[in-house]
């Protein structure tokens, strides 16, 4: 049994002193209480519909509100936004990439290299000059380093005057984070441009490199000199390179103006001439699959078409 309490109002009663006429006492009205507002319902709805980029279970919620009000109906519906389409490139080279675009460090215009060449594209490796940007380089060449299973073990990261003693460091700082137990016990050093006649004397810094398994890592190989030169370096210490990694691979011809043209790039006579892999972070490939703009992807393309690297 159900009981529900009646809300009654008494009705208005004169007292017994007030004197009425006729007239009042049959125009009296009752008192009427407020109406109630009709209620809203909501209904919620779940379909699953294919996603325009091809995605078979995307799911869409569509709620829907109806409220009658003066006989019309209102309706609110809303969906998940649509994905943007996933990049070609390993989840680290891309945000390397964005890194390199929003802050500047790669650039797209006209610019006239060492060599002669105007070059559609260039990367200012000295605007690595934050500690923000910094850790960013490093956590790119750490990245390129321990995902890569052509390279060698090895017992200490060289980085060669002035530009990769930094890289050097940061590199190593960034790869012990990711592996502790593998790279705790791995040492850093560099080579000074000058050899020092006092104090501890000698032209290295760090962790001694004799009998030592030594990884360089520098920001590119142009013409190759620097790199030969710590090559050299290294050897007179006793040390053995087993690899280079670097931030970007042009992937082009030696030569420019005035100078003679040959087939392939600085790198790849590198890797002859050490026999050792040299990797890069990113390549002239890369840009051209990672970069957005039509415009700058086709200038890209144009150059490599000109002054790639000839395989044989």
């Amino acid at each position: 049994m159900i009981l529900a309490r009646v809300q009654t109002q008494t009705p208005w009663q004169p007292h017994s002193d007030t004197k009425l006429s006729y007239y009042d006492m049959i125009s009296y009205k009752q008192p009427q209480l407020p109406r109630r507002k009709p209620a809203t319902t909501t209904t919620t709805t779940t379909t699953t519909t294919p996603h325009r980029t091809g995605h078979p279970n995307h799911t869409t919620n569509k709620t829907e509100g109806r409220k009658k009000k003066g006989g019309k109906q209102t309706k609110t519906m809303s969906s998940n936004p649509p994905q943007p389409p996933q990049s070609p490139l390993p989840p680290f080279k891309q945000t390397f990439l964005q890194t390199l675009l929003q802050h500047k460090i790669l650039k797209f215009g006209t610019f006239t290299l060492k060599s002669g060449r105007e070059s559609p594209y260039f990367l200012n490796a000295g605007l690595f000059n934050t500690g923000e940007l910094l850790t960013s380089l490093g956590a790119a060449y750490a990245n390129t380093i321990h995902t890569n299973t052509s390279l060698p073990p090895f017992d200490v990261i060289f980085g060669p005057a002035y530009k990769g003693i930094p890289l050097a460091t940061v590199a190593l700082a960034k790869l012990y984070e990711l592996a502790p137990e593998r790279y705790g016990d791995v040492g850093y050093a560099f080579d000074r441009k000058e050899v020092k006649d006092h104090g501890e004397g000698g032209r290295m810094v760090g962790m001694g490199l004799k009998g030592k398994r030594v990884l360089v890592v520098d920001d590119v190989i142009t013409a190759g000199t620097a790199i030969r030169s710590a090559v050299s370096a290294i050897a007179e210490a006793g040390g053995t390179v087993v690899g280079i990694v670097i931030a970007l691979d042009r992937m082009e011809r030696i030569g420019g103006v005035g100078a003679e043209e040959r087939k392939g790039s600085a790198i790849m006579e590198i890797k002859k001439e050490a026999g050792v892999e040299v990797l890069a972070i990113l390549s002239l490939s890369d840009l051209i699959v990672g970069v957005t703009d039509e415009g700058d992807r086709e200038r890209m393309m144009e150059y490599r078409k000109k002054y790639g690297v000839v395989e044989e």
